[in-house]
């Protein structure tokens, strides 16, 4: 996988994080697509790891608005060795993941709206679904897949999506520009106030997202003001929740910690405690 390219900032949303240790290795780059794709392509990532059986490690994160274009190898002896080639549709749910055994995993993460320079595949229809890549890129991508290795998946996959033939949609790029000025401005809480800078009904927004993002633009509202919840988590930094949830337009910390326990499984306190635990440990 080539050295040069990668994404600067970190992932958010991640609860719980693999990593390497004495019983095995873990390893996660994420790298920034070429120019010629940056308007569909956010970035491409690889997850590799090798747990012996009986030393799993689980991955857990929020969900993003992103639809990802996936390449799985398994070296498992239980497992196929064929490379299985899928594509995740936006998930609503927090995604969690044992890892056991030896594998590796690339990956495309789209903008959002980025899949249909690609394809007409309805992507609210994907949301929640996983689907073999074939479905949304022909044949030829299972040709790739077989071919993909760590070391040029990039390349390989760069030129793939390069050579179809794209469709700009401004409709769908601006769904995205839209989706980014979420992430960026955590003052945007409710979604009148981002169809009022969009210069549209909320009503047309709220088609806009559908179509081509796949989840509702109040959706992607409150799932990137529970990230902003995990970062402060993250953070050394006391927090009050009741502040935390006026700034990001809950009617009360109540309905915040709500939130935050029914996409995450836990209270922000609870979870609070556990990433204090693991620094001291």
């Amino acid at each position: 996988m080539q050295e040069s390219g990668y994404v600067v900032s970190p992932p958010r949303g991640v609860l719980r994080r693999a990593q390497a240790s004495v019983s095995g290795a873990f390893t996660h780059r994420r790298v920034k697509s070429p120019p010629q794709l940056s308007h569909c392509i956010e970035h491409f990532w690889m997850v590799q790891w090798d747990f012996p059986s009986g030393s799993p490690q689980v991955q857990e994160t929020l969900p993003h608005p992103n639809i990802h274009l996936t390449f799985t190898r398994s070296f498992d002896e239980r497992s196929s060795s064929s490379t299985v080639a899928e594509v995740h549709g936006v998930k609503s749910a927090k995604f969690s993941k044992c890892l056991e055994g030896q594998a590796w995993v690339f990956g495309v993460k789209f903008r959002p709206g980025g899949l249909r320079c690609f394809s007409e595949q309805s992507t609210c229809g994907l949301t929640n679904h996983v689907v073999p890549a074939a479905q949304i890129f022909g044949p030829k991508v299972l040709c790739i897949a077989e071919r993909l290795r760590p070391s040029d998946a990039i390349d390989q996959m760069s030129s793939f999506l390069g050579q179809i033939p794209t469709n700009r949609n401004p409709q769908a790029e601006f769904a995205g520009q839209l989706t980014d000025l979420i992430a960026e401005d955590s003052t945007l809480t409710k979604v009148s106030a981002l169809a009022k800078k969009a210069g549209t009904s909320v009503r047309s927004l709220e088609r806009l997202f559908d179509q081509h993002v796949g989840v509702s633009p109040k959706w992607v509202i409150r799932r990137y003001r529970l990230h902003e919840v995990l970062e402060r988590l993250h953070s050394n930094q006391t927090i009050s929740f009741s502040q935390l949830a006026a700034e990001l337009a809950y009617a009360d910390q109540a309905h915040l910690i709500r939130d935050f326990q029914q996409l995450t499984g836990y209270t922000p306190v609870r979870y609070q405690k556990s990433v204090q635990m693991h620094r001291v440990t």
